[in-house]
């Protein structure tokens, strides 16, 4: 079990160092999808939620997980190239010791026109390649930045309002209601006793008959009248 941990902590530095914007980029969307799946999990075992309310959440958070995923993924894939291209187009340049800012941008196109072998110096290949490895990942972030806080709180919104639309209309359908009181009939006349002013609203409560006319007490400073 130690050997397993200590090469896959290796095998992982390394992917991270080689690679280190794509590292960020597919951590992060491992941590994305496992948090998604921990809501829904959470939803699932959750007794106290209805299941007509489970089922709903349950379809909105793995269609908002599966497509932000898809979102944040192909934001910061697009703005890593964006970085790489900066470089590539010689509008972000690195600063290399005793170059001349020609000499620079003639190693970057020797660089990109071959990138396994430039034909530079050590130093100017050295310093371009962790210039463009900083570059994606400056360039990722902001995407990640872009799809997490601009993107996905648009798309879910939208997903949120589609599915409680569809979704929403046909949990109304199944829903049953009680009526309070039982079916009235109206117009038959239910007597009425003016020493208990309430008598005729506790016959229609008992006995489903509205009264043909409705007598409020009255609190004045003297007392209760009809």
């Amino acid at each position: 079990m130690i050997n397993f941990s200590k090469n896959l902590i290796t095998r992982l530095a390394t992917y991270a160092i080689d690679n280190p914007a794509s590292f960020l980029k597919r951590t992060a969307a491992l941590n994305f999808s496992v948090g998604s799946v921990g809501l829904i999990i959470g939803m699932i075992i959750n007794k106290n939620i209805p299941e007509k309310e489970k089922r709903f959440m349950i379809i909105q958070e793995a269609t908002e997980g599966v497509l932000d995923l898809g979102v944040f993924l192909g934001c910061a894939t697009a703005f890593e190239k964006i970085g790489r291209w900066l470089v590539k187009t010689k509008k972000l340049v690195p600063h290399i010791d005793n170059f001349s800012k020609e000499q620079v941008k003639d190693a970057i196109t020797k660089f990109f026109a071959n990138p396994n072998k430039p034909g530079i110096s050590m130093l100017a290949e050295s310093k371009i390649r962790t210039w463009v490895k900083a570059a994606e990942v400056g360039a990722g972030l902001i995407g990640t930045i872009i799809a997490f806080n601009v993107i996905t709180p648009l798309i879910r919104n939208y997903i949120a309002s589609k599915l409680e639309k569809n979704i929403g209309k046909k949990m109304d359908k199944t829903q049953t209601y009680s009526p309070i009181l039982p079916a009235t009939k109206l117009n038959q006349p239910i007597s009425f006793n003016k020493n208990d002013p309430f008598a005729s609203f506790n016959s229609a409560m008992t006995t489903g008959k509205l009264p043909q006319r409705a007598y409020l007490p009255v609190f004045t400073s003297t007392g209760m009248r009809v």
